[in-house]
């Protein structure tokens, strides 16, 4: 994802007219994506922390349905048009598609213009432990996107002791760009999941500065906690 693709997606979700802007995303998601069986509560919106509940260093936002699914999809460290994906078996999943299976709230920090981004996905049976396997699997990947390579870097790190579990945490970098131009981005993700509903909490950066990892966990267990007590 670009500076320009995280423009875009943050002015559609502050204008109430977010719908609109849609026209000028990609066609869609890298990955395959994955109907999701009906399981409690049957749209995660209902449990998606509100926004006043982010610290108030990221003020927040919801972002409307086909918006979200493009924030979660970048996630993953490749665009959308991303071809030539290697290894093919580390092509990530695509978002849910099914309605009611994907909320996305994003805050962001003015001083630095580091995200902080909210995803609570029906994800049905795909455990946690999967998700890591593909995490400790996947963690060189290469693309590319017209004349641009990609390549992602993802490693494990050691997870906070006071963090809810099931859950871990990995930094993925992303480097991407062509002779004239690159693009250094960074992320950190801290993953947790109650039953069917996966909760991933991650700082985005251009660049590579600290993460804010207190703040990540508040966010993590807060969503955990409410998820449980629904």
């Amino acid at each position: 994802m670009t500076e320009s693709d995280m423009r875009k997606w943050r002015l559609a979700a502050t204008t109430a007219a977010g719908a609109l802007l849609l026209g000028g995303c990609s066609e869609g998601v890298v990955g395959t994506a994955r109907p999701i069986p009906q399981v409690t509560p049957a749209n995660v919106q209902t449990v998606l922390l509100e926004t006043s509940q982010f610290p108030n260093t990221y003020p927040a936002v919801v972002l409307p349905p086909q918006v979200a699914a493009q924030a979660a999809g970048d996630m993953s460290g490749l665009p959308d048009a991303a071809e030539n994906i290697a290894p093919p078996d580390c092509k990530p999943d695509a978002p849910p598609t099914t309605v009611g299976a994907l909320a996305v709230a994003v805050g962001t920090n003015e001083s630095d213009r580091s995200t902080l981004t909210l995803i609570v996905e029906n994800v049905g049976d795909s455990s946690i432990e999967k998700l890591h396997d593909y995490v400790t699997r996947c963690t060189d990947i290469t693309a590319k996107n017209r004349a641009a390579e990609i390549s992602v870097h993802t490693e494990v790190l050691p997870s906070p002791a006071d963090l809810k579990s099931p859950s871990f945490v990995w930094r993925r970098v992303v480097r991407s760009g062509s002779a004239l131009a690159s693009l250094h981005e960074t992320m950190v993700t801290m993953a947790g999941q109650v039953g069917a509903i996966r909760v991933l909490v991650t700082y985005m950066t251009f660049g590579s500065p600290s993460p804010d990892l207190d703040t990540m966990k508040t966010v993590l267990n807060s969503q955990l906690s409410k998820i449980k007590h629904s």
